[in-house]
């Protein structure tokens, strides 16, 4: 079984599409052959979102595909609209599409949105900012590092963004972000394949102009605040929580499907019986 986690490769190609750069085209290229060698010497493939199930059974209609997606705890939300104050994003820096989704949202977005929410602090969550990110700090742009407990932060903020421009899988930060109640705003690439309706369950928008009067609109809305929170709750609980994972799971791991691709009676007994064990 190969887990891919995300489509390493579809991430590449579009980073590739985005810096116009030979060297990560031909980087993308390798990396799709790694990962489609991966693909035909396995029994099964399981991906996160649905459009990387798609894509990868409209290449191997003949080989088993299955969509285990993201496994997030549901905290809720406890602060109400009224008592939060700023908006976050949540990333590691060693990963090459939140730099440059915050660099984007910096210098692109953000100049818009401090005209008219003067006061509200921006705080930028994850580990190694590179210089070009720090450089952009000021009073109002708050550069936290790595933390450990990231509950203070979503239980005090009005909303998260995710201004990705390139990237793959189910994107954690939205799942982490909804499932602590706090509406988002992001990029329709970074909901690709989340199930997710714009003005319902998140607000999407692409170009800069937009992402700024939707950032806005979520801020100042206490009604939409609170549609979007609600349903980012009720919508993470329904394809996210453990209880949907174990649904999912628990046939895959069934005799009936295991014989289906090609293990032996003998293999599934001793699974049962090692199972057993522990």
């Amino acid at each position: 079984m190969f887990d891919t986690v995300d489509l390493h490769s579809l991430r590449a190609h579009r980073q590739a599409q985005i810096t116009v750069d030979p060297e990560a085209r031909e980087k993308a290229r390798h990396k799709e052959e790694l990962e489609y060698d991966l693909i035909r010497h396995t029994d099964e493939t399981w991906v996160t979102s649905s459009v990387e199930q798609k894509l990868l059974q409209e290449k191997w209609p003949e080989k088993s595909i299955q969509l285990i997606s993201n496994i997030v705890d549901i905290p809720g939300s406890s602060t109400p609209f009224e008592l939060r104050r700023g908006f976050l994003f949540i990333g590691g820096f060693q990963h090459t599409p939140n730099t440059d989704a915050v660099l984007f949202f910096l210098k692109k977005i953000y100049p818009m949105v401090k005209e008219r929410l003067r006061a509200a602090k921006f705080y930028i969550i994850g580990d190694k900012a590179p210089p070009e990110v720090v450089a952009l700090a000021g009073e109002n742009v708050v550069i936290t590092g790595l933390q450990r407990d990231v509950r203070p932060f979503f239980e005090s903020v009005r909303l998260s963004i995710a201004p990705l421009r390139f990237g793959a899988g189910v994107k954690g930060k939205i799942n982490q972000s909804m499932a602590f109640g706090v509406p988002v705003v992001a990029t329709s690439l970074a909901v690709e394949g989340m199930e997710l309706t714009d003005h319902e369950d998140i607000l999407i928008a692409d170009e800069p102009e937009d992402f700024a009067w939707a950032l806005i609109e979520l801020y100042e809305s206490e009604e939409l605040w609170k549609r979007l929170s609600e349903n980012g709750i009720r919508k993470t609980r329904s394809l996210y929580s453990t209880d949907t994972a174990r649904e999912k799971l628990e046939p895959l791991f069934s005799d009936q499907h295991l014989t289906s691709l090609g293990a032996s009676l003998r293999e599934t007994a001793d699974r049962g019986v090692a199972i057993a064990a522990e």
